[in-house]
């Protein structure tokens, strides 16, 4: 080559494709005697030099359009990629270009903690050069519908004041050096108001349930009953009420006597609000038809006909006008009293007990048989005359 001859620089050097970790630089061939070109990379702003990316190739030459990918990049910054002509040992003017590798989002977003008015999202760190992230939840509600959480200030933003039962879908990007990464976005829900001042009244074999209407957004009401003791076979009701004007249902047909659990619960979509849950015993059957089935002078016997529904025995009480006198248990259903007095009244109460509450009274009065004189004498008045001379 000429020593006044110049080597000549690359022509049409562009930055091509930009991913979060590579560059492509793309040029057309200097014209003129070449061999190849040198390619260098290097961050924009200098680094501790422990840190420094500093990246050199050389890239044979061959006619036409011709690249280089720059691997191994941190996201989000900024580099100089700098290009030149190599010719027997000499370079052309270096031609320097400034290009930013794509901002990375944050990973793992997931919302956490959420209730009928907050809802807190959080994310892990995006990886490489990063300012801050923007937040932002839609529809927009609350004191503070959009967010921005400083680099090292932490990973997780709370939206607050928002409507229960509701669906929303809260999005977050990172931004670096004024450039930001694509948004990420996640929906969901807040949790459903539970229903209010929930209360049961018997009606018959059945419960009636009422509760007040909610506030917020939803979509059922679902009820659910089921005994509480364990010994019963299973026999879960569900009943789902999707009319906004009604708030009220029977559960019927049930068992005499045994206690249920009985949960309300809105439903908006798949969200459940916390259960409302509350507790009620059918009414213990009373035992029918007490009678009495035998009398003497110090026993009396009686009888009554089984209670229906759940019982574990029935309480038999022995009274006189003084009150009570004895409690026996019994799971038959008949009893006997002795060693009475013979022409008492007696009042003989039997109730049927379930888990230590009892039923209604049935009540009967019996009175002992009264004892016959032992031994009788009859005298006339001559016999009498007689005997006082």
């Amino acid at each position: 080559m000429d020593q006044n001859t110049l080597v000549a620089k690359p022509q049409k050097i562009v930055v091509g494709q930009r991913e979060e970790t590579s560059l492509t630089l793309n040029w057309d061939s200097a014209k003129g005697d070449k061999g190849g070109y040198l390619v260098t990379i290097e961050p924009l702003v200098s680094e501790p030099s422990s840190n420094k990316v500093v990246s050199t190739n050389f890239i044979e030459n061959k006619e036409g359009p011709m690249s280089f990918i720059f691997h191994n990049l941190q996201p989000g910054r900024k580099y100089v990629l700098t290009l030149k002509t190599e010719s027997c040992g000499d370079y052309s003017e270096a031609v320097k270009i400034e290009a930013k590798t794509l901002v990375s989002p944050p990973n793992n977003l997931k919302v956490v903690n959420i209730t009928t008015n907050n809802m807190t999202l959080a994310w892990s760190e995006a990886g490489g050069d990063k300012d801050y992230y923007n937040i932002k939840i839609s529809p927009a509600e609350g004191p503070n519908p959009t967010g921005q959480v400083a680099k090292g200030e932490g990973t997780s933003y709370t939206f607050s004041g928002l409507t229960p039962g509701k669906q929303y879908i809260v999005s977050i990007w990172t931004v670096s050096g004024g450039a930001r990464s694509q948004s990420k976005t996640i929906p969901n829900r807040t949790i459903p108001n539970a229903p209010g001042n929930v209360v049961s009244t018997i009606v018959d074999k059945g419960i009636r349930i009422n509760w007040q209407p909610v506030e917020g957004e939803w979509e059922n009401y679902v009820l659910h009953l089921k005994p509480t003791n364990d010994r019963h076979e299973s026999c879960d009701m569900w009943h789902t009420i999707g009319k906004r004007d009604l708030t009220s249902h029977v559960f019927a047909d049930l068992t005499y006597g045994r206690r249920y659990e009985i949960t309300v619960q809105t439903v908006s979509d798949n969200r459940k609000s916390s259960p409302f849950r509350i507790f009620q015993r059918l009414t213990i059957d009373p035992p029918k038809a007490l009678k009495e089935t035998g009398r003497e002078e110090k026993r009396i016997a009686v009888a009554w006909e089984t209670a229906t529904g759940d019982k574990d025995f029935y309480r038999v009480q022995l009274r006189d006008h003084n009150g009570l006198l004895k409690e026996e248990e019994t799971e038959d259903t008949t009893w006997s009293f002795d060693g009475l007095v013979p022409g008492t009244l007696y009042t003989i109460c039997v109730q049927t007990v379930c888990e230590e509450e009892t039923s209604k009274e049935e009540t009967t009065a019996v009175r002992t048989v009264t004892c016959s004189p032992s031994s009788v004498v009859v005298e006339d008045s001559a016999t009498k005359s007689k005997a006082k001379e």
